[in-house]
């Protein structure tokens, strides 16, 4: 949340004076950037399955217990997020989150902003590590960075690459839209439904017992997207408003 409240400091900074981003460089654009993103694809999670069907093995319970191990099936993942940037310099696209960012997951799980405890989902997030103005006539990009987020009670954490490319608006110095693919892991997949989330096992490779290694990695892939908000963008620039994001 301190990456977020931001708003004070912000309405200070506006219409004041400006110094160049570097030596040599342009001064910095008197505007803002707010992206949408999403990364939307798949994933695993976990479920329960009875100690009476796999009665050995290394999570069986023993007799009279209640259930047995979470295994590892196929999910879907969607996550979805902001970034800020004010006062953005030409060529900073490395800095799309220097001023906060807000992630969260719908699927697997509906981990939104928690109102008690003040956290969102992710406690890290974006890093760009390049992007590059491409085309014959400068109206093209393309974009390569890195997302890394834990949940808030810090038993999964997502680390994957992404990479695309997509449009550039030369007039106003910044990326339009961009769209690519992803791939990663996620550390480590739970039954999100049983109490306790217990880790989520997978099989040895001739189905005769579990793995015993429910905190290793798992998968995390598919497609994401990055479009300009140009609506706030310009209530951030004019007074740190951020966007509403929901809630539970």
């Amino acid at each position: 949340m301190k990456k977020l409240m931001i708003a004070a400091a912000l309405a200070a900074v506006v219409g004041g004076a400006f110094a160049a981003c570097k030596p040599g460089e342009p001064d910095p654009i008197e505007d803002a950037w707010v992206y949408t993103w999403k990364f939307t694809g798949k994933t695993t999670t976990g479920v329960m399955i009875s100690y009476t069907i796999k009665p050995s093995g290394n999570c069986n319970p023993g007799k009279g217990g209640t259930f047995g191990c979470a295994i590892r099936v196929p999910s879907s993942l969607s996550i979805q997020g902001y970034t800020y940037k004010c006062l953005p310099c030409c060529g900073g696209f490395t800095e799309l989150a220097a001023d906060g960012e807000v992630f969260w997951t719908t699927k697997p799980q509906k981990e939104l902003f928690n109102v008690t405890n003040k956290k969102f989902l992710f406690t890290e997030g974006l890093v760009i590590d390049w992007g590059h103005v491409i085309g014959k006539k400068a109206k093209d990009f393309e974009l390569k960075g890195q997302f890394t987020g834990t949940t808030s009670d810090s038993s999964e954490k997502y680390d994957f690459t992404f990479a695309g490319l997509g449009k550039y608006d030369l007039k106003n110095q910044r990326f339009s839209s961009v769209s690519g693919n992803f791939a990663g892991e996620k550390v480590n997949p739970h039954d999100l439904k049983t109490k306790g989330c217990p880790d989520a096992d997978y099989w040895l490779c001739d189905g005769s017992d579990y793995a015993g290694a429910p905190t290793d990695a798992t998968v995390a892939y598919g497609s994401w997207s990055a479009k300009l908000n140009s609506a706030a963008s310009k209530k951030f620039l004019k007074s740190g408003t951020l966007i509403k994001v929901p809630v539970r």
